[in-house]
């Protein structure tokens, strides 16, 4: 199933968290992951399952294929990777 490639070590994704409803709670109140520690998961064995790639496809499976599923991981992370590219351009 999995086409998507995570860019180890990039954090992006946790650096976002309150946008996603069952993970603010996880947020430092910025936003940020409060086990964002060097751009990576210091609980990445035990994190939530809305940060696990193949437990979140379990959870919306009904709803679309694997496919579809795959391209938006993927457009996500490109948006996310533009932020940082905006962001450090503009210091």
């Amino acid at each position: 199933m999995k086409k998507f490639n995570c860019i180890e070590g990039c954090g992006e994704c946790c650096r976002y968290i309150d946008l996603v409803d069952g993970l603010k709670h996880l947020q430092n109140g910025d936003g940020i992951c409060k086990y964002l520690a060097n751009n990576r998961c210091s609980i990445y064995e035990t994190r939530p399952e809305l940060c696990r790639y193949d437990a979140l496809y379990e959870i919306v499976k009904d709803t679309m294929t694997p496919e579809e599923y795959d391209k938006i991981a993927v457009t996500y992370c490109e948006q996310l990777q533009n932020i940082k590219l905006v962001r450090s351009y503009n210091g």
